[in-house]
């Protein structure tokens, strides 16, 4: 089975998919800090396409120094 990750900045009006894995933990990598960003998952299996999971903001953290 395969996840989908789907996201979405503030401004914008609809999910665009950004990346697909095949595990439960992901780090979307080369976000800028403080920008609001949303997430959905969806579960894929074959052809199969599962409805999008509850939406999760996120404010991406800057790095440590």
């Amino acid at each position: 089975m395969q996840y989908v990750i789907e996201a979405m900045k503030a401004g914008e009006t609809a999910f665009t998919m950004v990346d697909f894995t095949s595990k439960t933990k992901y780090d979307h990598k080369g976000q800028k800090p403080g920008v609001q960003i949303t997430y959905q998952v969806r579960a894929k299996k074959g052809e199969l396409l599962s409805a999008p999971s509850n939406a999760a903001v996120v404010y991406p953290a800057g790095e440590l120094e």
